[in-house]
């Protein structure tokens, strides 16, 4: 039994179907009472916590340029992340935590939150480039074009598709991006938009060219 989160329990034995959510037994609050309902029975690889240099520099701005495209590494979903993730959103829908009402649906089997899907990928993204981002500004057109299966191996594909000055120290980036899995098929794409640093103010570029 994995203790997910506060008043829930799941089953999350390998080889054995996730059951619906019940009460867990009550318990005093106190400082640390998240922790103590928490048992990690899963953990992400160390080499994935640490993929990120920190001395790495970040691109900016004035550094990207219209196709620039990359791939990110790839990291496999597990039956914690979809347990941690309907946690988090309080999304329980048997479709994503019941094996036997699943096998009924059209999949046949636990399909991934889509959100979580494009959690994912926002997160492969900040490696893939690894940009100096001021704000994130929107998504548009994404499409869910494939389903997400526990065990599936995904990675982030990322192009940029325009760029735009937008004030004297930042730049607005439009992204393309793909969530791509094991088989190489698109499972999720569309646009995100973010607002990136320069590497320099746009006055100073300015009365640089002039000179």
């Amino acid at each position: 039994t994995y203790q997910a989160c506060p008043n829930t329990e799941i089953e999350i034995d390998k080889g054995k179907p996730l059951s619906k959510p019940v009460p867990a037994p009550a318990t005093k609050p106190d400082s640390d009472s998240l922790l103590s309902h928490i048992r990690i029975v899963e953990t992400i690889p160390r080499s994935f916590c640490t993929r990120k240099d920190p001395m790495m520099q970040r691109l900016h701005f004035d550094e990207l340029q219209i196709g620039d495209r990359w791939e990110s590494h790839a990291r496999t979903i597990t039956e914690t992340d979809v347990v941690n993730f309907a946690c988090l959103t309080g999304d329980f829908d048997p479709l994503h935590v019941d094996h036997e009402s699943a096998a009924k649906a059209p999949f046949g089997r636990p399909v991934a939150h889509g959100l979580l899907g494009l959690a994912y990928l926002a997160g492969l993204g900040t490696h893939a480039p690894n940009v100096h981002t001021i704000a994130f500004l929107g998504i548009r057109d994404w499409s869910f074009r494939k389903p997400v299966f526990v065990g599936d191996t995904v990675h982030a594909v990322t192009r940029v598709v325009a760029v735009a000055p937008s004030g004297r120290r930042t730049g607005h980036v439009t992204w393309h991006r793909e969530l791509v899995n094991q088989n190489g098929e698109v499972v999720q794409s569309g646009t995100f938009e973010t607002a990136v640093a320069t590497a320099v103010s746009q006055s100073i570029r300015i009365s640089r060219q002039a000179a």
